[in-house]
Formats: structure tokens, sequence, C-alpha cells
């Protein structure tokens, strides 16, 4: 192949990879939009010569989600349990140029990840080996890890380490601070601004909501959701007051059906 014709292939593959992220850009619910574009995310490594990205990932996200498509991305991308395949895959695609690049990187992921269930990580849930095939992985919290483990931080894409790094100021819970009650000697804690028992159900309530605005909840099981937002509670909100996953599936089973849940859970009592 002279240069000529190589040339003319990369253009018409640049072509057909903007259309299918054109195309994504349109879908809706969010699950199908987010599907398409890491269809589209892995044919950019597939490209004439095998050796550049036909456009950088930051480029493509940008046409599916915008200026701040990166962000936008990882937020999304993030916010649900998925198999450990699947998080490999992700992650070792967003931080390569080529598919030599993603193979390598993706079997690195694996023997980190490896390394932290031999360590006991909470963020490798359901399975019993490492071989489990229902072995999930809280891939927020998976990736925060990776990021402050000296040995595997390189191995994160730059995108999702500068997502990681950056402060979620819209996303801010509202605390009630010692200082400014000279009454109190309580430590910081998170408040609803109702009197009584410090809760986090409104914090929760409103992660149910957004997932299921996204197409992200576990419709088929609430005692799943419920286990999914107990650790996305502690990941995200450490200062919150703790939530088990029994008093969220007694507190919001009747929200969770109204949202789209497809069984009734057998309620339980206590917390």
């Amino acid at each position: 192949m002279d240069a000529e014709q190589y040339a003319a292939g990369r253009a018409e593959e640049t072509f057909y990879l903007r259309h299918r992220l054109a195309e994504a850009a349109r879908v809706q619910p969010e699950f199908s939009r987010m599907d398409m574009t890491c269809r589209a995310l892995r044919s950019n490594l597939s490209v004439t010569g095998g050796q550049f990205l036909l456009l950088p990932h930051e480029e493509c996200l940008a046409l599916v989600y915008g200026a701040s498509g990166s962000e936008r991305f990882w937020e999304i991308r993030l916010s649900k349990s998925m198999s450990l395949p699947s998080f490999l895959r992700i992650v070792a695609l967003m931080g390569s140029e080529n598919g030599q690049q993603e193979q390598v990187r993706r079997l690195a992921l694996r023997a980190a990840l490896h390394d932290a269930f031999d360590m006991g990580e909470k963020w490798l849930v359901r399975g019993s080996s490492f071989q489990d095939e229902q072995l999930k992985v809280m891939p927020r919290a998976a990736a925060e890890w990776l990021l402050r483990t000296p040995m595997y931080c390189h191995l994160l894409p730059a995108s999702l380490a500068a997502f990681l790094e950056k402060p979620a100021l819209d996303d801010r819970p509202r605390v009630a601070a010692a200082k400014d009650d000279p009454q109190s000697a309580a430590p910081v804690i998170y408040v609803t601004g109702a009197p009584g028992r410090p809760t986090s159900m409104h914090l929760i309530e409103q992660e149910m909501r957004m997932r299921a605005a996204a197409g992200e909840m576990i419709t088929p099981s609430m005692r799943k959701e419920a286990e999914a937002l107990s650790i996305w509670l502690a990941d995200h909100h450490p200062e919150a007051a703790r939530t088990t996953p029994k008093t969220i599936q007694n507190k919001l089973s009747a929200l969770w059906r109204t949202l789209g849940g497809q069984s009734i859970p057998k309620r339980n009592d206590g917390g």
C-alpha cells in the first residue's frame, strides 16, 4: 500500500467513525448511547496500518457528549458496577493508541486487579475467586485505587486520572461544620436539615433517580441495587452516615418499583 492509498483509507475510516459517533450522540437511553460510543472507540484502534488512532479519544467523546466529553463519559461509565472484563477493556482502550498497546495494558491491569483481589479490596464483589465469572467491579473505587497505588497509577488513561482528581464542585454535599456551632463538639457529618438521627437516604435517593434516568438502575433485583447504592455511598461520600443495603431496600423499594424495578422484593425489618 503506497502513501496515497494509505491516506485515502484513513480518510474514509475517519469519515465513518465520525458518522458512528454522530449517531451515538442522538441515541437514547443512555446505556444504548454508551454502548454505541464504546463500539466506535474500539473501532478507532482498528485503523489502516494499526499504528495510530483515527481521532484522539477526547475528540471522539466531544462529538458525543459535547465540550466536556471525557468528563461526562467517565461520570457515566463509572456510575454502576461492571464485569471485570468490561472494566479492563474500557480502561485499557482509553489509554492506548493502537491494538498492541491495548493488549499489553489490559494484561497489566488484570495483574493489578488480581493483586487487589488478593488483598481483599471491597470494590471487587460477588466473586468467590478472581476467575469467577460473577465477579463484579465497582469501577470508580477501582480506578481510585489504581490512581493512588504508585505501582499501577501509570495504567490509568490521562483523561480518567484528570476526572478523578478534579473536585466535584457541583456534586458537593452540604455538611454541618462543628466550628460554626460553639455548642457542638460533634465531628463534621452530612445532614438533611431535618432534626433527628443523621441520615444519608437523601443522597441515596438522588443517586437512584439519576441512575434510573440514565438507564443504569439495576431493575431485575432491588437487593442488588441496594448493595450497589450502599457501596456507592461509601465510595463517594465517606463522611456520610453509613447505610446498609437492608435499610436501603426497606426505605426505597417503592421508589425503585416506580422508577422501573421489575420485581417486588420481600421487605426486611430492621437496618
